[in-house]
């Protein structure tokens, strides 16, 4: 498989934009969405959505392709693919938490729990699947679910996936000083009865990665490292070890 690399740091315009559909994207309950940080306006978040935007247009842009954002509350990168030209829809656990703002920006999300239910399409239906930031919450059946991903998907057909780098800088200094190899067990699990939905359950290594969806029948073609540290002192070993990135990302292709 080969590397490939994205921005350092968010394109400035991509960035903009991501941030004024952000400040649009108010859920329908505001204060318990702001009490558990639900990432409207989490400056990493806008980064990343800003640099998966980047890779969409680098990928698809000008491609008559029908595209499922799954997993895609809250729905900004939905959005603004949309603005983008892109034939997106989106599918989420519960999308009823931003019903309005689906509703004010013409998007489509259709409601499916991916751990337990098939997803909405017949066989063979979509040409990409975009996966950012989820497979990493997942709990139940990661092969059930990634096997509707393949299934959903054209021969030839595109899943891009992102997830935190289980391996990063921050997730060894996680295991020598605070001796944990993960998040926190409790807070993760605790989120269900806070917003609906687990936090990180497990983070992973890019061979692990590799080798599950390897296993479900998917051929990794290019995968990244990605992302940065807001502190310098942080960032400055990332540009010798790209391996210690915070967020590993995949090009995968269903034969």
């Amino acid at each position: 498989m080969k590397r490939f690399r994205t921005p350092r740091r968010a394109p400035g315009e991509l960035l903009t934009q991501i941030r004024g559909i952000a400040a649009r994207m108010q859920p329908d309950n505001p204060d318990a969405e702001r009490v558990h940080r639900f990432g409207i306006t989490n400056p990493v978040a806008d980064e990343r959505r800003a640099i998966d935007l980047w890779l969409a247009k680098q990928l698809f842009a000008g491609k008559p392709l029908r595209i499922a954002d799954v997993g895609c509350i809250p729905p900004v990168f939905l959005a603004a693919l949309r603005e983008n030209g892109f034939n997106a829809e989106g599918v989420d656990l519960n999308p009823s938490r931003f019903s309005k703002a689906i509703e004010a920006a013409g998007l489509t999300v259709h409601r499916c729990d991916i751990e337990t239910e098939p997803l909405p399409y017949p066989d063979a239906s979509l040409d990409v699947v975009m996966f950012f930031e989820v497979f990493e919450h997942l709990r139940v059946n990661l092969i059930f679910t990634m096997r509707e991903l393949l299934r959903v998907l054209k021969p030839g057909g595109i899943l891009l996936l992102s997830t935190p780098n289980g391996l990063a800088l921050h997730g060894l200094g996680r295991i020598v000083w605070k001796r944990r190899i993960g998040p926190a067990i409790y807070r993760a699990y605790a989120q269900l009865e806070t917003i609906g939905q687990p936090g990180h359950i497990r983070e992973y290594s890019l061979q692990e990665v590799c080798a599950f969806l390897a296993e479900i029948g998917f051929v990794t073609e290019r995968v990244s490292y990605r992302g940065r540290y807001q502190h310098p002192i942080l960032d400055l070993p990332l540009r010798l070890l790209p391996g210690l990135r915070p967020v590993l990302c995949l090009v995968a292709r269903k034969p």
